[in-house]
């Protein structure tokens, strides 16, 4: 029996559709409970439904998420509510202890100034977080002591792995507090709509994330926790594509897509840190191959954000 929580965001979906959709998984149930059914910001709650259900295998992917701009202006709120989403369900594990752990960490943990491009494993602990996302990189940070201890005192096999910047289906693609793919979608879409031919966009073209598509981050995750174990001492795995892509290139593709003749970068909004991705060479060296088409896979997104444009978050 697996546990999947957040299993109504982006990548929450993807996972327990490919776990339910594929037989060779031999998964016997698969758990995607509503907040009504699972409060993780209620500690009793928590109690209450590992009780019941006792799952081997919990794939942690809630989150309080809320972009660049939300966790810049409520530090406190992120911090306080990833924290205790993370503190309940551990806490409540302690008594109904399962198998195997996977939690969904953020590359906005890693040590700030990076000592290096791409960022590895060994350094993500090396230092305080950037500033830009300081509560939230801190609160999904404090998963890793829960998880060592998990492992080293009580046997319990664990994965902390680190994600990078996810877009696809599903996403949350209006309000404020969206990330920058989704974000810049329904901007485009917007302009084009109004009659604009041009799409705003916060920062540089040089800046650079490492971006990966959901279901390719459904798919590792899979692997890692239902595959075989990697022998490494560390419980840490980058997610990544391990390509660093430009700004500059994603803000081409969309206003392509929508055929918008102009970019306007506006310099004086944030932009967090100026580069990042990741290191993926323990993520290859586990056994699989992520597939990495990002034209394809951003025009697909779109694609699937045009045809469900009145159902979005």
């Amino acid at each position: 029996m697996i546990l999947i929580t957040g299993a109504t965001g982006m990548l929450g979906q993807e996972v327990a559709n490919l776990l339910g959709n594929n037989h060779q998984f031999n998964v016997d149930e698969i758990l995607t409970p509503s907040r009504a059914e699972l409060n993780l910001e209620d500690g009793q709650s928590c109690i209450n439904y590992l009780k019941k259900y006792k799952p081997k295998i919990v794939i942690h992917l809630a989150a309080k998420v809320m972009g660049l701009k939300g966790n810049l202006e409520l530090q406190a709120e992120s911090l306080i509510k990833n924290s205790l989403i993370n503190s309940n369900l551990y806490s409540a594990m302690l008594n109904y202890l399962p198998e195997k752990i996977f939690f969904a960490g953020t590359a906005a943990s890693y040590a700030y100034p990076f000592k290096s491009l791409p960022l590895r494993e060994d350094l993500f602990l090396k230092g305080d977080v950037h500033e830009g996302e300081f509560g939230y990189a801190w609160a999904k940070r404090l998963s890793y002591p829960w998880l060592r201890i998990f492992r080293e005192e009580f046997g319990v096999k664990v994965v902390y792995g680190v994600l990078t910047n996810l877009f696809g289906p599903n996403d949350r693609f209006r309000g404020s507090q969206t990330h920058v793919i989704p974000a810049l979608i329904n901007r485009a879409n917007v302009s084009k709509s109004a009659g604009g031919n041009s799409l705003d966009v916060w920062g540089f073209p040089s800046t650079t994330r490492d971006f990966l598509f959901s279901g390719e981050a459904a798919k590792v995750i899979i692997h890692l926790i239902l595959g075989p174990e990697i022998n490494d001492n560390s419980i840490l795995v980058n997610i990544g594509s391990g390509v660093e892509t430009p700004m500059s290139s994603v803000a081409s593709i969309i206003a392509r897509e929508f055929a918008l003749g102009k970019v306007n970068w506006l310099h004086d909004k944030p932009i967090g840190v100026s580069r990042r991705y990741l290191n993926i060479d323990k993520l290859n060296g586990s056994g699989i191959t992520v597939n990495h088409d990002f034209d394809g896979q951003l025009t697909s997104t779109i694609n699937w954000y045009m045809n469900n444009l009145g159902r979005l978050r």
